[in-house]
C-alpha cells in the first residue's frame, strides 16, 4: 500500500536514509502498530539518482506501507502536475512539448483516454476531460 507523505525531494536526496520519516500511528487495515521494514529505492525524474523511501510493516496483517512523496502517483516517475502540463500542451498545440520525449506522454494520454472511456468520464473535449481529472485529483492509471 502506498502512503503519500508531504516531503521535500531535495531534502530526501541530501539525507538519503538519514531522513526523519514520520512514523504512521497505526495500520490502516487492522489498527495494529507498525514496525520499520527498511528502505526501498525509487526513481523520480526530479533527481538523477534513486532515492530511498521508508517502508513500514504491520506485524498482525503483514501489510507493507511504502512512503511516497505527495504529488507523485505510484508507478510514475514524473510529478502529477508535470503530467497534466504535458498533456494540456499536447492537446492545445497538437504537438509534444520540446522538453520531453514523446514516448512517456504518449503512454499517459492513452491511459487517460482508456480510463475515461471505461468510467464514462469523457467530456465535451479532451482538454475539458484533462482539466476534470486534474481538478478532481483523479489518477489516470
Amino acid at each position: 500500500m502506498i502512503l503519500s507523505v508531504k516531503i521535500s525531494l531535495s531534502e530526501l536526496r541530501n539525507l538519503q536514509k538519514n531522513f526523519n520519516w514520520d512514523r504512521p500511528t497505526k495500520c490502516p487495515i487492522c489498527s495494529h502498530n507498525l514496525w520499520g521494514h527498511g528502505y526501498s529505492l525509487r526513481y523520480f525524474n526530479a533527481c538523477l539518482e534513486g532515492l530511498y523511501v521508508k517502508r513500514w510493516r504491520c506485524s498482525s496483517c503483514r501489510l507493507i506501507l511504502i512512503c511516497r512523496p505527495e504529488g507523485y502517483w505510484r508507478r510514475y516517475q514524473e510529478s502529477i502536475s508535470t503530467i497534466y502540463k504535458v498533456l494540456l500542451y499536447r492537446v492545445k498545440n497538437l504537438r509534444w512539448p520540446p522538453w520531453i520525449t514523446r514516448q512517456k506522454p504518449g503512454h499517459w494520454i492513452r491511459k487517460l483516454i482508456s480510463h475515461a472511456k471505461i468510467n464514462l468520464i469523457i467530456k465535451e473535449s479532451l482538454i475539458t476531460t484533462i482539466c476534470f481529472y486534474r481538478d478532481k485529483n483523479l489518477a489516470i492509471f
